[in-house]
This record gives C-alpha cells, structure tokens and sequence, in this order.
C-alpha cells in the first residue's frame, strides 16, 4: 500500500498492520521545518510553523482532489 508514493513502512506501519477489510485507503497529513530555516525564539515556535505547513498541505491535498470534506 501506498501513501501518497511514499511506502507505509516509512511511517513504521506494515501493510499487516492495516486491516483492509475496514480501511481501504489512508492518507497521512504533516508538516515539518528546519530548525536552520531562521532564527527560532522557541521549540514551540518551530512545532507551530509545522503545524501550519501541514494544514496548507492538507488544504491543498484535498483542493487538489476536489473533496472538500469541510462542505
């Protein structure tokens, strides 16, 4: 199974792991920076940048796709 073309074991998930009879598909939303992208005042401050590049990622996924499921 893939995600998005990149392979469960990379999240540390086996396709074992996911029952198929219940869950067909999954998608994976994240976010991520580098601590060297600029001047951090603190951890909170790079958790927060993150978590903002992953709700634009997840808004773009689901653009993308035309399913808005916030409709």
């Amino acid at each position: 199974m893939e995600i998005r073309g990149e392979k469960l074991d990379a999240i540390g998930i086996s396709s074992e792991q996911v029952d198929k009879k219940y869950v067909d598909s999954m998608t994976v939303s994240y976010g991520y920076v580098f601590s060297s992208e600029e001047k951090w005042n603190s951890v909170y401050d790079i958790a927060k940048a993150a978590d903002k590049r992953m709700y634009k990622s997840k808004a773009n996924f689901y653009r993308e796709k035309e399913r808005d499921r916030r409709k």
